[in-house]
């Protein structure tokens, strides 16, 4: 059975620390506990979490791996999960948590959740904001890979103190959604309710939405894309998705779709090749937070 769990993009005001004792005081972001383990890491031979964990161990920090063609321990297969448990001080006020994935993950801080998105997906960028008192809390991260494929399984955690700014949209005819920049600003939604465009005030321009594809493959969707192009200088694809990025005149273009049955679900990107650099982090951030929740779990 696959796992099921809703997506939420929260903003959590977390007034009291863990009850856990600790042996000593640590300097902001360092962790302590009850034992030796910085992080205590639980691996199952499941994708849900389920039983008795197979291999149980110490790790020396939050979990920044990247398992392709391997997996984390003798008899543990490709398609597995995980669990991490560890006691962190932070300074009081906003934190940001960022976790890079394939598939789904799910970060609590203090028993509740600051990241969700607990679905089958590409290596895909969430954030969430966990608004701390000063002192120790307990981080708990989930984690599932069901098939690892050619991009094989990765899952990393980070955090950083302050609140980044940002804003969700989701197109409820299609089911897409996509975490951006809030100092974006939105165009008046359309009247067939297919999409919307976000722009700013130096050429960036951002459309989410979809349409209907009835009998369309995914090489089929490619190709229509591949006309958009003046040159194309990156491809990637996956079971159901794909990206394309290159030349479009003077700008730069970025593709990300997900096919569907029935349905395309698609971001697309364009800002001047000028101001590349400037924006490049922000497409990374804004394709890796992508996705469409009735794609994601075909059947």
């Amino acid at each position: 059975m696959r796992p099921n769990r809703i997506f939420a993009f929260c903003l959590l005001v977390i007034q009291n620390a863990w009850a856990a004792p600790l042996l000593s005081a640590v300097a902001d972001g360092q962790v302590a506990g009850e034992t030796k383990c910085q992080w205590e890491a639980q691996y199952f031979t499941n994708i849900d979490l389920d039983g008795i964990p197979f291999l149980t161990r110490c790790e020396s920090g939050p979990p920044n791996y990247s398992w392709k063609g391997t997996s984390p321990g003798p008899g543990i297969p490709g398609a597995f999960s995980a669990r991490w448990t560890g006691i962190v001080t932070f300074a009081a006020g906003p934190t940001t948590f960022t976790s890079i994935a394939s598939d789904g993950v799910v970060v609590w801080v203090d028993d509740r959740i600051v990241i969700n998105d607990w679905i089958w997906q590409p290596i895909t960028t969430d954030h969430g904001v966990a608004f701390l008192s000063s002192g120790a809390h307990k981080v708990i991260v989930e984690y599932f890979i069901e098939d690892p494929g050619d991009h094989g399984s990765m899952l990393k955690l980070s955090w950083k103190a302050g609140a980044k700014r940002f804003a969700r949209y989701c197109n409820e005819r299609f089911g897409s959604c996509v975490t951006y920049p809030s100092d974006l600003t939105p165009d008046p939604l359309p009247m067939n309710g297919d999409g919307r465009k976000f722009h700013d005030a130096k050429g960036f321009v951002m459309t989410v939405g979809g349409f209907n594809s009835l009998d369309r493959s995914i090489s089929t969707e490619i190709k229509l894309d591949e006309e958009q192009f003046d040159d194309i200088t990156y491809r990637a694809m996956g079971k159901n998705w794909f990206v394309l990025s290159g030349h479009k005149g003077l700008k730069v273009l970025y593709i990300k779709a997900f096919v569907g049955k029935g349905s395309t679900s698609l971001l697309w990107l364009e800002y001047p090749t000028s101001l590349k650099s400037r924006y490049d982090h922000i497409v990374k951030e804004i394709s890796g937070s992508f996705r469409s929740g009735d794609i994601h779990n075909p059947g």
